[in-house]
């Protein structure tokens, strides 16, 4: 009959206390029960543990057992308690890939408070345009995903979650500020657009045959901005990327069918997300409906 850990706990339990009685009361057994596994160990082992019928002097044999299982039994135990916070949130890892906006004006409201909440879960954020964010859930490279689904794919489950505002971002002291809203492309005529990850979202024909010749791409929300500011050029933003970044830019809404993005979860389909991630999704979803005005977001979908 094959050793097994309920064994090995009533051998130490045994060893330590040096009785039967004592031994029994602490693993739950009966004293008979005791005494019958630790007639099965020594039959498996094939020589005695214990001098006498008393158990309260090992022999070296079974001096020999109770040094080589303490750390197998101790390791058991943490990580019996390890999954156990596991399960409560309480130990973990939240890998998130998500697009820019999200992660310089909704994350910064997010963390901290999950952070106070489950303080020893680990938290790794990476911004990226929405491709990339579709790219790294179907590879595998983190669990949730914050970003925009063009279409439909069969390997994702894609949960919206808001919708928010498109706009041109010029400097306050352009002329083109001005305006106060884009009606029609014809508006940015004649100026230089500097493309970024929305651009490449935008299935319109006229913004298009717009973006397509600029000289400029960038990625990164910040060095999109300062390139504004440096009078660089115009581009084309989320109402979201601007909070608490840019008092000194003018956002112009666009009032045309393009002038809204839906942003939502992306996770791999059929996957079970971990106790981290499920709380930390929750708690994103509160601050969504607490602060969607402050954020400026049109519409939540949830």
């Amino acid at each position: 009959m094959p050793i097994g850990l309920s064994h090995l706990r009533v051998f130490a339990a045994v060893a330590k206390s040096g009785s039967l009685k004592d031994a029994a009361e602490q693993v739950g057994r009966t004293v008979s029960a005791v005494s019958m596994t630790l007639k099965q160990i020594e039959t498996e082992i094939g020589t005695k543990l214990f001098e006498a019928d008393r158990k309260n002097r090992l022999t070296a044999v079974g001096r020999f057992m109770q040094a080589q299982i303490a750390d197998l039994l101790l390791h058991h135990e943490r990580c019996i308690a390890t999954i156990q916070a596991y399960a409560r949130t309480a130990v973990g890892r939240v890998d998130i890939v998500c697009v820019p906006s999200v992660a310089t004006s909704l994350l910064p409201i997010v963390v901290p408070r999950f952070r106070q909440a489950h303080p020893d879960v680990e938290i790794d954020v990476r911004d990226t345009d929405s491709d990339n964010v579709v790219a790294a859930i179907e590879a595998g490279h983190a669990e949730l995903g914050i970003g925009s689904l063009r279409r439909r794919q069969a390997a994702f489950d894609y949960q919206p979650l808001f919708e928010d505002v498109l706009g041109i971002v010029c400097r306050k002291d352009d002329p083109l500020a001005r305006r106060r809203r884009i009606g029609s492309w014809h508006d940015i005529d004649g100026r230089t657009l500097l493309a970024n990850g929305i651009s490449q979202m935008i299935d319109d024909a006229n913004f298009q045959n717009r973006v397509q010749p600029a000289p400029i791409i960038v990625y990164n929300v910040l060095s999109l901005l300062a390139l504004v500011r440096a009078k660089v050029g115009i581009t084309l933003l989320p109402l979201l990327s601007l909070a608490d970044l840019a008092p000194d830019l003018a956002f112009l809404p666009i009032e045309m069918p393009i002038s809204h993005r839906s942003v939502g979860l992306l996770r791999r389909r059929g996957e079970t997300p971990s106790p981290a991630v499920e709380q930390f999704v929750e708690l994103l979803k509160q601050t969504l409906r607490q602060h969607q005005k402050s954020l400026g977001i049109a519409k939540i979908l949830i």
